[in-house]
């Protein structure tokens, strides 16, 4: 099922709240993300055929936009504080706005997986503890069936 259109109309919803929220122009939206602002307003009327990844990045940074939202409609437009992670380092993928879905969902698997492994890596830790000792008591119990 292709939705792009659905993801131009989220990003576009999301514009105007920004625009709305902070009483700002697009133009400003567009400053403040480090894009010039005759490019994104060809973004903005569909005039333009490929649209830069970073843009979407660009936006999350500069507003705490949900790419997940984005991508899907599934969750809040804007980014929790806790689940405000700083972006990856920009890529160079373009993409065409027909497969937007695909870019932006492994863009969003990029930054599910980054808060994981960042919510997680205490509980790694201690896992792989747990299977050292688990091998010991393994080892050791064998080494007892062996000389008993």
């Amino acid at each position: 099922m292709d939705n792009s259109g659905e993801i131009k109309q989220r990003f576009f919803d999301v514009i105007d709240i920004i625009a709305d929220e902070e009483d700002i122009s697009r133009a400003q939206i567009a400053r403040s993300m480090h894009i010039d602002p005759s490019t994104f307003t060809k973004v903005l009327d569909g005039s333009t055929k490929q649209v830069s990844a970073s843009l979407f990045r660009r936006l999350k940074k500069a507003y705490h936009v949900n790419l997940t939202w984005i991508e899907t409609g599934i969750g809040e437009k804007f980014l929790a504080p806790h689940e405000r992670i700083e972006d990856v380092a920009e890529k160079s993928a373009v993409y065409d706005p027909g497969a937007m879905n695909g870019n932006l969902l492994l863009e969003t698997m990029r930054q599910a997986l980054q808060r994981f492994m960042e919510l997680n890596i205490n509980q790694e830790t201690e896992i792989l503890e747990l299977r050292d000792r688990l091998k010991k008591l393994d080892q050791d119990e064998k080494a007892t069936e062996k000389s008993g």
